[in-house]
């Protein structure tokens, strides 16, 4: 019997963006069944590493598309929910895959995503970079590489074998 849930989407919207009667709705409902809530599936960090590059996106799972700048308000709103679903963990992406994985990319990444680390660290979150294949971090040697670098107890790993697969 399962007691927990991963929260990604419900009623065709992506978690990020349910109304508040809908996290209402969700957090009752999760209530009513005595399950909890073991991680946000948010759609942080799925958006262009750069300003003017662009193409196709990955699966957005019923999330709405956001620029790099909107990213932390995403967070903060994220980081709102997880309050609300009694959770720390809220998994994260690497931006788009635009090009091969390179040290000035791996470096760019840091820089972006540095401010959110800081406030998962000021309050209580642990982000969890997924591999992707549609992102930078697509392979578990990638994603390991790169949370070295970062060394943050606040940024861990989500494992995703099929993402792997697909990255090659």
């Amino acid at each position: 019997e399962c007691d927990a849930a991963e929260l990604r989407a419900m009623w065709g919207t992506n978690i990020a963006d349910l109304s508040e009667d809908q996290v209402s709705e969700a957090r009752r409902l999760l209530d009513e069944r005595q399950m909890r809530v073991c991680c946000l599936a948010s759609p942080l960090f799925k958006c262009e590493l750069f300003e003017g590059t662009g193409g196709e996106t990955g699966r957005m799972h019923q999330a709405i598309e956001r620029t790099p700048q909107e990213q932390m308000d995403l967070l903060n709103r994220c980081a709102r929910l997880a309050k609300t679903f009694g959770v720390s963990y809220i998994r994260i992406f690497s931006f788009w895959r635009r090009g091969p994985l390179t040290p000035e990319i791996e470096e760019a990444i840091a820089a972006r995503i540095a401010d959110a680390v800081k406030y998962a660290e000021d309050n209580g979150i642990t982000l969890l970079m997924e591999n992707e294949h549609d992102c930078y971090l697509g392979t578990g040697a990638e994603t390991a590489r790169f949370l070295a670098r970062v060394d943050s107890p606040a940024l861990q790993a989500v494992w995703d074998p099929g993402n792997a697969f697909f990255a090659g």
